[in-house]
């Protein structure tokens, strides 16, 4: 289940909300969860339980929010949208825009139980909500990859810090690759103010994107993705992405996994004020440092 705290998050403020929203509650804890910035939950659940429900009052009643295809439109039956239950795949297709009031983003695809949809799922695209999570609206239509078979447990939707959810990466990868070599996924690139959904060229296997500062006199912010590329497996940077034209982006080398450590680099975070740094979490081995000018730093 999920833990909620209402005083800042300090130890011992934690606490599952009064009522679970779910009948089901086998493998809950590997679905997403967001927190507008007025305090509502949206809660996507996994597994056997697979379902999306929203709180307006801290978890002491839930709510089924609905979807539509658009503004004042019919709506769409999302029962069958599933995420996949391992606990151990990487996803995120769940978010708050902070920047507006009330706001969430959750991203559905094909993916179904028992071997996936033989054919594009009508529900399949992106909403976003306005009103707190209670009504979605879809905003892109379909699958950001066509292999929604595997590519639903193995999928990351991240927006870019700053541009109001407008421009978002679509992280696709594949669990164990990084032992074995690329053999899946990509990097897509969706503008959602022009509607276009681009796939950046020469990526394989990726792990995640994060943003940081960027460097003085950029226009954007630095992108940092963890993938293969060039047959070498490594973190990239570019400090040159243009939004207008994604895949004229430039890529360097910063350093090749593993740095040190034979623990997986799963999760990527950008610090939003200095330069050049980010963090890497591992899958079991704490975190490591990645900082402008000296490599690859273990903590």
């Amino acid at each position: 289940t999920i833990q909620i705290s209402t005083t800042g998050g300090g130890i011992g403020t934690w606490a599952p909300p009064v009522v679970t929203p779910f009948v089901n509650g086998k493998r809950m804890a590997a679905g997403g969860v967001a927190v507008s910035n007025t305090g509502n939950i949206v809660w996507a659940s996994t597994g056997d339980a697979r379902a999306i429900r929203t709180t307006l009052d801290g978890g002491n009643t839930w709510q089924t929010p609905v979807f539509r295809a658009t503004e004042g439109g019919a709506n769409i039956d999302v029962s069958e949208a599933y995420w996949h239950g391992d606990f151990t795949r990487r996803r995120e297709f769940l978010w708050a825009e902070k920047s507006i009031a009330g706001c969430f983003y959750i991203y559905v695809d094909s993916y179904t139980p028992g071997g996936g949809a033989a054919q594009p799922a009508p529900f399949a695209g992106l909403y976003r909500s306005t009103d707190g999570g209670l009504t979605f609206i879809r905003v892109h239509t379909g699958d950001f990859h066509s292999d929604t078979i595997s590519g639903a447990p193995e999928m990351k939707v991240r927006p870019v810090p700053g541009q109001a959810s407008n421009h978002i990466f679509v992280i696709r990868g594949q669990i164990g690759s990084y032992g074995d070599g690329p053999v899946a996924g990509g990097v897509k690139f969706l503008n959602l103010s022009t509607g276009q959904l681009t796939t950046l060229p020469g990526w394989s296997s990726p792990d995640d994107v994060a943003f940081g500062k960027g460097k003085p006199g950029s226009s954007y912010l630095r992108v940092l993705i963890k993938g293969w590329r060039g047959g070498v497996m490594g973190y990239y940077y570019s400090d040159d992405f243009d939004p207008a034209n994604p895949t004229a982006a430039t890529w360097s080398l910063w350093t090749r996994f593993p740095m040190g450590r034979a623990d997986d680099g799963c999760v990527l975070l950008g610090d939003p004020d200095r330069h050049g740094l980010f963090w890497v979490a591992t899958q079991g081995g704490g975190f490591q440092v990645l900082a402008r000018d000296f490599g690859m730093l273990l903590s």
